[in-house]
């Protein structure tokens, strides 16, 4: 029913200009062929009428625009250009046309604070943060809808803290935590890790600009050291641990709810703690924190 009523729209695209042109008895040529037409709108202001054609049955991507003005047509066809179809451009520019592919930059800059999963790891309340995606790819399965697909690269950092009942220690390549020796107080211990973000989203709408996203990130650890701070009588003491044996690849889920351009919420399960049991610490986090898009 809803393609047979666009088959009518179409006819009567058409017919308009023959019954503007009416009282001129020569045969009018055919302005366009458009077969199943995803959407027709007709718009009329300052005298000018506007029939924009969006999608056909071969080509979610073609528009077609006819204008009357003054007693003068008018008509311009947005073709499917490869050139176009894979050209740079930001999301929040408006060029007439929606894209299927287009490239984005500086999304998803988040701030969390990381909370061990499990009692039991011996981890306190962490800070990370970074860019989620420094650079987007982004695909628009549906012409229609805003249902989005999104593949990028980013950078972030953590620090991971832990309790001041037990220190770590490093040797022979193997990072342990346990307690101190007598005599000494534990002042800080912590590990941090800087890594790359390799994500893939999808993005759904709920209301308007209001969208949820899901989905995957390979991390890859780039660098990381280790260090304690431990009090002796009445002097501190800081060990540095160089050359960890963390997981070069791991990976984490995460959720994000929030506005286009604006503040939202996202969450991140590290399901993988960053070592292996021989060469670290066993703990795995979930990061609460904010997101926001420029």
């Amino acid at each position: 029913m809803k393609n047979n009523m666009k088959k009518l729209i179409a006819i009567a695209l058409l017919m308009l200009p023959m019954l503007v042109f009416s009282q001129n008895t020569a045969p009018t040529d055919t302005v366009a062929s458009i077969v199943n037409p995803q959407s027709v709108v007709i718009s009329k202001k300052d005298g000018t009428t506007t029939i924009t054609v969006s999608g056909t049955e071969k080509d979610p991507n073609y528009k077609y625009k006819f204008e009357i003005q003054n007693g003068l047509a008018a008509d311009t066809v947005v073709g499917n250009s490869a050139e176009e179809e894979w050209g740079m451009s930001l999301p929040f520019l408006k060029n007439g046309r929606r894209k299927s592919f287009f490239i984005s930059w500086g999304e998803d800059i988040f701030f969390d604070v990381v909370l061990p999963s499990s009692k039991n790891s011996g981890m306190r309340a962490s800070i990370e943060g970074g860019f989620g995606r420094l650079v987007s790819f982004n695909w628009l399965p549906i012409a229609t809808s805003d249902l989005k697909i999104t593949f990028g690269i980013g950078t972030s950092a953590r620090k991971i803290s832990f309790n001041h009942d037990k220190r770590l220690y490093f040797n022979e390549g193997h990072l342990t935590l346990a307690a101190p020796i007598s005599g000494e107080k534990v002042k800080a211990s912590s590990i941090y890790e800087s890594e790359i973000r390799l994500p893939l989203m999808l993005t759904m709408p709920i209301y308007k600009s209001f969208k949820v996203s899901l989905g995957a990130v390979g991390i890859l650890n780039v660098y990381s050291d280790a260090s304690s701070t431990v009090k002796r009588d009445d002097s501190k003491f800081k060990e540095e641990y160089k050359g960890l044996h963390q997981r070069i690849l791991n990976c984490e889920f995460v959720g994000t709810l929030g506005f286009d351009d604006a503040l939202g919420v996202t969450f991140h399960y590290r399901p993988v703690s960053d070592f292996g049991r021989a060469y670290g610490p066993d703990f795995k986090t979930l990061s609460v924190g904010i997101t926001c898009n420029f």
